[in-house]
């Protein structure tokens, strides 16, 4: 590691990267992680004109199989979901500088592994699954669809939900993003609500990323939106940065994104472009990031109401843990501006990636998410 210092500033040019813990001062530099997903489509009755993610139903039970459903009257297209509309949350101060970096990619990554989610998936799903976002049925058309433009689905919060009380992945909706033998599934073991939530396992002192990245989420949420999940960190997350959760461009591992990450059990907000990221994926050379101090505190071993805000125009970052505010990272400054440097959110990870691997396993647990366009606020 090289460190300079130029006019009170602090700029780390790191040969293997990720953020470190940057101390006092106002922000420093180094790199950051890389992530995918992926949602689905799926047809139904009743919306409007612009197609939304779901899945057609087998038997009319929990979103698996079946053929996909035809419009039908009071809609020219098929689909399910739609957006919403709201305000913006505004304050709050951070600082933080930015450089060019390297880092070390996992070895052995298995990208868009859609095929891992039918053989991890749990196979008793309940009939009466709360999945908002497509229909039932057979090869019949699907109904209780709604479209982008003709309001959110039935029971959803906003314009996008998963609770996983289907029983499993929804090829439809994610796709699996995993390296290094790491496990995603559907379980009813622990959940914040109803019977499901979605695991992640970790296996000890390996550098790895497991995540489930959306397919399809409305255009809505492009440049500003809220998001909220219920959380469970156990027995706690490494001691070095790791990736919670993202929102950014398509093409993983090279994309820019929005990141809400954890260093010390605190909070690390970062702007990130791993556009740069090598053919091999084995280094970042090109890529560089903006990232905060560490700050708030993480809850460990129990669930929590986890709710954030990404802007890109101007960026900024904003986490609330149990309903209130805990950190936020404004004014990011990154490339030489403060606004636009994602381009624009089109795919939204769940999930963790870690660059420093912990020396015990652990495990993230996810459950009801929701994306909206405005602050969506956390369960009674």
């Amino acid at each position: 590691m090289i460190r300079s210092r130029a006019a009170g500033s602090v700029v780390l040019l790191l040969l293997v990267g990720c953020p470190a813990d940057p101390g006092p001062g106002t922000g420093v530099t180094g790199s950051g992680g890389a992530r995918n997903g992926s949602g689905g489509t799926a047809a139904g009755t009743g919306g409007g004109t612009v197609p939304r993610t779901g899945g057609t139903g087998s038997g009319g039970s929990n979103l698996s199989g079946g053929a996909t459903g035809s419009a039908a009257a009071g809609g020219s297209g098929a689909g399910s979901g739609g957006t919403g509309s709201g305000g913006t949350a505004s304050g709050g101060s951070g600082s933080g500088g930015s450089a060019t970096g390297g880092m070390a990619l996992p070895p052995d990554a298995s990208a868009d592994a859609s095929a891992d989610a039918s053989a991890d998936a749990s196979a008793d799903a309940p009939a009466d699954a709360r999945n908002d976002r497509g229909s039932t049925g057979g090869s019949s058309p699907g109904t209780g669809g709604g479209s982008v433009d003709g309001g959110p689905p039935p029971g959803c919060a906003g314009v996008f939900c998963e609770d996983f009380e289907s029983g499993a992945i929804d090829p439809n909706v994610w796709s699996v993003n995993r390296s290094s033998n790491q496990t995603v599934t559907v379980q009813k073991t622990t959940a914040a609500h109803g019977q499901y939530a979605a695991q992640f396992h970790a296996l000890p002192n390996v550098l790895s990323y497991d995540l489930l990245i959306t397919r399809n989420v409305p255009t809505g949420l492009k440049s500003h939106h809220f998001g909220r999940a219920y959380v469970n960190v156990t027995p706690m997350p490494p001691d070095q940065h790791m990736v919670v959760l993202f929102a950014g461009t398509t093409g993983f591992p090279k994309m820019k994104y929005l990141e809400v990450g954890s260093i010390h059990n605190k909070w690390q907000l970062s702007s990130q472009n791993l556009a740069g990221i090598n053919a091999n994926a084995s280094a970042l050379s090109g890529s560089s990031e903006a990232y905060s101090q560490p700050g708030g505190a993480i809850p460990l071993g129990k669930w929590f109401c986890l709710e954030w805000e990404f802007n890109d125009a101007p960026d900024q970052i904003r986490v609330f843990v149990n309903g209130k505010e805990d950190y936020a990272f404004t004014n990011i400054s990154f490339g030489g501006t403060t606004t636009g440097q994602v381009g624009g959110f089109t795919q939204f990870g769940f999930g963790y990636y870690i660059w420093h691997p912990a020396t015990y396993a652990f495990d993230m647990y996810y459950d009801d998410i929701v994306l909206d366009t405005k602050q969506v606020g956390c369960l009674p």
